[in-house]
């Protein structure tokens, strides 16, 4: 939730971290509470240091996942247009798609397998 003082405030709440803010992209603030570190953007989304590390994993498991779907359908895309290159007897041209399916589904699948290892590991 943002809080009304952060976006009114000319400061910034810390000394800026090499950190993005999971939810808007934003530089993250740093700032030390006692023994507790504390992170917070501009916009007024805070985190402690165990948070942002939950949110940051949940990030890259995301990317992850969508970057499986993208090569997916790339291979599914390729092996169309080998499959009508094909039919219209242009043979280099659909083993050109088809090499391309092939990269696209092998990266995939270890895509695939770096994933369910990390479930398995949960």
């Amino acid at each position: 939730e943002m809080q009304q003082s952060i976006l009114d405030q000319n400061t910034h709440p810390g000394r800026p971290s090499p950190f993005a803010c999971p939810e808007c992209s934003g530089v993250l603030w740093e700032r030390q509470e006692g023994e507790l570190l504390h992170f917070r953007c501009r916009v007024g989304h805070a985190y402690t240091a165990d948070n942002l590390q939950v949110e940051q994993t949940l990030a890259v498991e995301s990317a992850l996942w969508a970057a499986l779907r993208s090569l997916e359908e790339n291979a599914s895309l390729n092996v169309r247009l080998s499959e009508r290159a094909t039919e219209r007897k242009q043979t280099v041209i659909a083993e050109r798609f088809q090499e391309q399916a092939d990269s696209k589904k092998h990266q995939a699948s270890v895509l695939r397998n770096l994933l369910m290892l990390g479930h398995s590991k949960n």
